[in-house]
C-alpha cells in the first residue's frame, strides 16, 4: 500500500493592492467525482462562503444539508430539498461525464481516477467581480474558463476536443458568464450579509464550521 494525498483544486489567490489589503469575499462549489477509491463517495460537493463550509452533499447520503447555522436558520425547508434535487441531477451528468472522460483519455491509467469541478465568484469592496470555472482530473488542471475571452483554455492536450467542443457552445458561455457574473455575486452578497448579522446575534463568537469530513478539503487514504 502506497499513500496518496488528494487535494481539491487550487482556490483563486485574493488581491493585495499597493495600498491596503481589499477584504474579498468568495463563493465556491467543489464537485468532486471519484472512481476506484474503496469507502469514499463516488461524488460529493461542497459550498463555500469565504473558505467557511455552508452546504454539504455526497452520492452515499443523497441529501443536501447546511453547515452553516445561519444557512440552516435563513433558507426555508424547500431550499434545502431543491438543493437536494439539483445535486443528484449533477451528480447524475457529472459521472456520466467523468466515466466517458476517464474511458476516452485515460482509460490505460491505473486507478483512482479523479475528476474535479471548482467554480464560483469572488467580489471585494471596490465592487471588483472576478468569476472562475475549472476542471481537474489527479490534482491537476484539465480546462478552464476564461471569462475575459469568454473561452476555455486547455493546459494538457487530451483536453483541446473538449475546448474546441465547448468553445462553440454559445448558450453554455452566455449562461456561464451570467452566473458567474451576477447570479453568483447576488447570492454571495445576500449571504455574507446574512452571516455577519448571524454573527453578531451570536454574541459576537466568530462563525465556526461544524464537522464535516476530513476528506472534503484535504483527505488520504491508502490505495491497494
Amino acid at each position: 500500500k502506497a499513500p496518496v494525498r488528494l487535494v481539491l483544486l487550487p482556490a483563486p489567490r485574493q488581491r493585495v493592492t499597493s495600498e491596503a489589503r481589499e477584504i474579498t469575499h468568495s463563493l465556491r462549489y467543489f464537485y468532486t467525482a471519484s472512481r476506484g477509491i474503496p469507502s469514499f463517495p463516488e461524488f460529493v460537493t461542497v459550498g463555500m462562503v469565504d473558505e467557511q463550509p455552508i452546504s454539504y452533499y455526497d452520492s452515499n447520503q443523497k441529501r443536501e444539508v447546511p453547515k452553516q447555522e445561519w444557512m440552516k436558520q435563513n433558507e426555508e425547508p424547500d431550499y434545502w430539498e431543491r438543493q437536494t434535487q439539483i445535486s443528484i441531477a449533477a451528480e447524475q451528468r457529472f459521472k456520466a461525464n467523468t466515466s466517458s472522460y476517464v474511458h476516452t483519455c485515460f482509460v490505460s491509467l491505473p486507478g483512482p481516477h479523479i475528476v474535479q469541478n471548482l467554480y464560483g465568484c469572488e467580489w471585494d469592496e471596490t465592487g471588483d467581480v472576478h468569476g472562475f470555472n475549472q476542471f481537474g482530473y489527479n490534482g491537476e488542471d484539465y480546462i478552464v474558463f476564461n471569462l475575459e475571452t469568454e473561452t476555455w483554455i486547455a493546459p494538457r492536450s487530451e483536453a483541446v476536443i473538449t475546448k474546441m467542443k465547448w468553445d462553440r457552445d454559445e448558450t453554455r458561455i452566455q449562461v456561464d458568464k451570467n452566473y458567474l457574473t451576477h447570479t453568483c455575486v447576488d447570492w454571495l452578497r445576500k449571504s455574507t450579509g446574512v452571516a455577519v448579522v448571524w454573527s453578531k446575534r451570536s454574541s459576537g463568537n466568530r462563525l465556526r464550521s461544524r464537522d464535516i469530513r476530513d476528506c472534503l478539503l484535504t483527505f488520504e487514504m491508502l490505495i491497494i
